[in-house]
């Protein structure tokens, strides 16, 4: 007897390659295969290319049930109808089921904006000037976090006080910052020409580990307090 969980599996497995092969960020194809694996956890034995949009309206339901927000059911029939277009593709579905659900729109509403007092004691409170480059940075360009960790120091023209961003899908566009952001940035880069330009906090490490007969011991290097030192442990 045929397993279709197993075979609903094997799907899922060269759904995963496709989204490789199409360049999806690790983060989209992470969470994207975990909504297809719940699924197919869902459907038990019974075939993905046998699904209609009862099963689907089930699916969505037994989320629900959960007191998920309602932004996130909605984010779930989004990568089941991609995930049925590439069923569909393939030529192993006829229809894409999903396609036939529709949901409420979700309601608009206005984002929470920080004021520029709080922006101003956001700054205040930053301890190194890592942070206060990043929150300056952030509040000049709109940009995303994600955006910011990306930008590298050949994409910042200081002399016409602007970046170069990489976005959402490889979207690049130029952001323009102003002149407090400019100092903090100087001043956090220094003279780096190279690598990203909000390197993280922590040292790297060359500490390794050792085989002591029946015991191990690693060394690695403390950075906390007046100056590094050298640890060990058993």
């Amino acid at each position: 007897m045929r397993s279709y969980a197993r075979f609903n599996q094997e799907l899922a497995r060269r759904y995963q390659l496709w989204m490789v092969a199409q360049q999806y960020a690790s983060a989209t194809r992470h969470i994207y295969g975990r909504v297809i694996q719940e699924f197919c956890a869902f459907l038990g034995e019974k075939s993905a290319t046998s699904v209609t949009h009862f099963d689907i309206r089930a699916f969505l339901a037994s989320i629900s049930d959960r007191n998920v927000a309602f932004s996130s059911v909605h984010r779930n029939i989004v990568i089941l109808r991609v995930f049925y277009d590439f069923l569909n593709m393939g030529g192993l579905v006829g229809h894409v089921a999903p396609r036939f659900v529709r949901l409420r729109p979700i309601p608009k509403t206005l984002p929470l904006l920080l004021s520029e007092e709080e922006i101003g004691r956001l700054i205040r409170a930053s301890k190194t000037s890592r942070e206060t480059a990043m929150i300056e940075f952030i509040y000049a360009t709109g940009c995303r976090v994600s955006e910011a960790a990306k930008v590298r120091v050949k994409d910042v023209n200081f002399k016409a006080q602007a970046a170069r961003l990489s976005g959402k899908g490889g979207k690049v566009r130029l952001v323009l910052f102003g002149s407090k952001c400019k100092q903090a940035m100087r001043e956090y880069i220094g003279d780096r020409m190279t690598g990203y330009v909000f390197e993280d906090d922590c040292r790297r490490q060359k500490g390794f580990v050792r085989v002591c007969g029946p015991q191990w011991s690693g060394v690695w290097v403390d950075y906390n307090g007046p100056g590094p030192r050298a640890l060990a442990s058993l």
